[in-house]
């Protein structure tokens, strides 16, 4: 192995990173066995404490038996470094260029690889490439590992290991592993959610029924889980936005894949942020005051925007003092920790006010968010509340109307056109009479001038066009409308909002009282609904089968449906 009179003594270094980079590379023990015979090849006998051997990556600098290896080197302890790979030894440019350094500066005289050895008067652009390819491979690595879970991440699953609830599909097409429902653990955590929002129990208490009472364990892997899970668990899964059906990654969000349930609502995540918000836990604040109704009130009097206002309050378990918790850790009365009480209260309200900036001294109240939702059921409930097959019903008679006024304006448009034609033709005929002499001078001026204005007044006219309907935006209308009931009595935060914008609803406040404003088409299908059910009071819209089954209730009302 010594190619030089002088005597050297070697360091073996081996490596196994955990990390996909050494994916293929030989386990330790295989390294020390191909190390150790080659050194035995050659005489060399080398002590366990020349022996460096670690599991970090390569990566980046930072390895302490490299470093430490290294410095023995630089200091003349060692003179050669025994090793499978270049690659072993370095995969970034700073460590690699050390290596160099030492090779030039004369410290280290010697690597033996499996592949060969390198000596500083080799060429050095040899040893170049190869720290170079191997840097090279960590980047494109990084590049391909980052892609992958991007790709992962826009379908809707986190990046690694499932969360608490679901289990990881180990589909053997390894980009199409997905997420399946953990059907033990999933309606605990479904209940312990349940229990944090009602108000009535600590993390604390929330932890200890879940692992006494509950027996809610994690998911057993290879080298770890199976037993209870520790109360800091229990925080990171009540932050965790992946059960409101969204997770960041990368500094972007992404939506949970549509085939995993929601156990909460983004608008309780939120919540439970705030309730979490005095113990140092992360608060997103611009989300605190999300609202259905945001931007879609207005006061009666002043005309100035109506605002929300949230109050996030908590009744202390031991002296029984209410107080605003957000930006506490204690009680203010008597210094009870929050994180520490028994059973704290939480209670939390959202108000609704003019926002006074129009006129400072608007007289208008608040009221509660309750009060709005009411007055948009009074509203809307028994005005549009129609069945599916009624929506299909209307949908297909406002496809007939657009076709029907389409046609209508291409005919008209094309009678027009053909008239135009036929006096185009008078005209050029006049002039023709007028070369072959059948007409006198007057005789042509006068007839050329009565067409000219027949083509001036055709080309003028106005062609009625036709309106073309959106009856892609219609149809969503149509269908929010179908939906009324349901999303008004439990549907989500999302589902309200889309209510309102599809129907475009403005509500106004004044006197504490609500009214509710909507657009042409909804106005007009509620006032049909109305004056149909006026005048037959047997027609049910919210049980109507429409055209489905052409019963005689329907027949009678069908013409008050169809008049606008």
């Amino acid at each position: 192995m010594e190619t030089t009179n002088e005597k050297i003594k070697y360091a073996m270094y081996i490596r196994k990173s955990s990390e996909s980079e050494d994916r293929q590379a030989l386990s330790p023990e295989s390294q020390f066995r191909e190390n150790a015979k080659r050194l035995e090849e050659r005489g060399i006998i080398i002590n366990p404490e020349d022996i460096f051997q670690e599991a970090k990556t390569a990566k980046k600098p930072g390895r302490e038996k490299f470093g430490e290896m290294m410095n023995r080197v630089e200091g003349g302890e060692y003179q050669g470094v025994v090793c499978w790979a270049l690659d072993r030894l370095a995969r970034n440019p700073i460590d690699g260029g050390r290596i160099m350094w030492a090779m030039q500066m004369g410290s280290l005289k010697h690597i033996n690889t499996a592949s060969g050895d390198h000596y500083p008067w080799d060429n050095v652009l040899v040893m170049q490439v190869h720290f170079g390819m191997a840097n090279q491979f960590i980047i494109d690595l990084s590049k391909n590992t980052k892609r992958g879970l991007k790709t992962k991440a826009e379908m809707g699953y986190p990046p690694g290991v499932s969360k608490v609830g679901f289990r990881n599909d180990y589909n053997p097409r390894k980009g199409e592993r997905k997420y399946i429902v953990d059907e033990e653990r999933l309606p605990i955590l479904q209940k312990l959610f349940e229990m944090f929002l009602s108000g009535n129990y600590s993390v604390r208490q929330i932890h200890a029924i879940a692992r006494d009472e509950l027996k809610l364990t994690s998911i057993e892997r290879r080298k770890e889980g199976g037993g209870p899970l520790q109360l800091s668990r229990i925080y990171t899964l009540l932050k965790d936005p992946f059960y409101a059906g969204f997770f960041n990654y990368a500094g972007e969000r992404y939506a949970v894949s549509p085939e995993l349930p929601r156990i909460i609502t983004e608008q309780d995540h939120h919540r439970i942020l705030a309730m979490l918000g005095a113990n140092a836990q992360p608060r997103a604040k611009k989300h605190l005051k999300a609202s259905a109704y945001r931007g879609r009130v207005w006061c009666g009097s002043c005309e100035g925007m109506v605002v929300l206002d949230e109050k996030y309050q908590l009744i202390c378990s031991e002296c029984k003092h209410k107080f605003s918790y957000l930006s506490k850790d204690s009680c203010p009365k008597c210094d009870a920790k929050i994180a520490k009480m028994r059973s704290p209260k939480y209670l939390h309200y959202k108000y609704h006010h003019c926002s006074k900036s129009r006129n400072r001294s608007c007289p208008e109240g608040s009221v509660i968010e309750a009060d709005l939702d009411e007055a948009l059921r009074q509203h809307f409930l028994g005005r549009l509340n129609i069945s599916k097959a009624l929506a299909a019903w209307f949908m297909s008679e406002l496809e007939k109307v657009d076709h029907r006024d389409t046609t209508s304006a291409d005919a008209i448009k094309q009678t027009t056109q053909s008239q135009l034609e036929r006096k185009r033709s008078e005209l050029d005929e006049i002039l023709v009479m007028r070369r072959r002499g059948l007409l006198t001078d007057e005789q042509c001026i006068a007839q050329k001038q009565e067409v000219e204005a027949e083509i001036k007044a055709l080309g003028g006219a106005h062609v009625p066009a036709a309106a073309p309907l959106n009856l892609k935006e219609l149809n969503r209308k149509i269908t929010i409308a179908a939906e009324v009931e349901r999303i008004l009595e439990n549907g989500t935060y999302e589902e309200k909002r889309e209510l309102l914008l599809a129907t475009d609803s403005n509500l106004t406040l004044k006197e504490k009282k609500v009214s509710v404003i909507n657009d042409k088409l909804i106005s007009l299908i509620m006032d049909c609904l109305f004056d149909a059910k006026t005048k037959n009071p047997a027609f049910e819209p919210a049980l109507s089968e429409a055209d489905k089954d052409e019963t005689e209730t329907f027949a009678s009302v069908r013409p008050t449906l169809l008049r606008g």
